[in-house]
């Protein structure tokens, strides 16, 4: 099944932009969102610390984590 990914790095305001932009994406492209939201030195918290009674699945994965496996993706962007 396709995900739309949405990988929200850096302070809260870059990943704030980030989720939502890639939320509004994934509705009009039909596919399902899957969010990483790594923790990091400029912003620690992770996602459930931030927000909560989400259906939307996530994860703290690093962009780092994404290298092996890149050609599985259609488009990354950063």
């Amino acid at each position: 099944m396709k995900t739309f990914r949405i990988f929200c790095d850096g302070g809260f305001g870059n990943r704030f932009s980030a989720l939502i932009g890639g939320l509004a994406l994934s509705k009009i492209s039909g596919i399902p969102p899957k969010i990483s939201w790594p923790s990091n030195s400029v912003c620690r918290a992770l996602f459930e610390d931030i927000f909560s009674n989400t259906d939307i699945e996530y994860d703290s994965k690093n962009i780092r984590d994404y290298y092996s496996y890149s050609k599985e993706y259609n488009l990354i962007s950063n």
